[in-house]
């Protein structure tokens, strides 16, 4: 064989071998989603954590960290294709529902008070996943 070709042959091969299909592993997937998970439980806490101390900007922003978390828990779970997010999903879709018939004319402590029990079932059903996808 003609060295530019074993140079060209080799050059193929070694970028065949070295390409990956882009998918992390199961155990990977697993992972991301625990770690996913425990980012929206935080962001779940902060936002449960609001108090008549807190502003309405405070509250919008605890939400969009909500929000944003289970957004890349949703994206990780889809990837993780074993594990089921369908309890947390419509808990969560409850809280938004919540958060969203909050009126600007309601002080802070009645907006809290409004969203109290959806953020309740939002952390039992992030909770039940945390224990079923076998996160620590």
């Amino acid at each position: 064989m003609k060295p530019y070709l074993k140079a060209l042959t080799a050059l193929v091969l070694g970028g065949l071998v070295g390409c990956s299909t882009g998918q992390p592993s199961l155990e990977e997937a697993q992972a991301q989603v625990c770690q996913n998970l425990a980012t929206f439980q935080q962001n779940i806490a902060t936002l449960a954590a609001t108090s008549q101390n807190s502003t309405v900007g405070q509250f919008k922003e605890a939400q969009a960290n909500v929000a944003r978390s289970f957004t890349e828990l949703k994206e990780s779970v889809g990837i993780a294709r074993s594990i089921k997010i369908d309890e947390l999903e419509q808990a969560y879709q409850d809280l938004d529902r919540a958060v969203g018939q909050v009126s600007n004319d309601q002080t802070i402590q009645e907006a809290i008070a409004s969203v109290q029990p959806a953020m309740q079932n939002v952390q039992a059903a992030s909770e039940q996943l945390r224990t079923g996808a076998a996160c620590q």
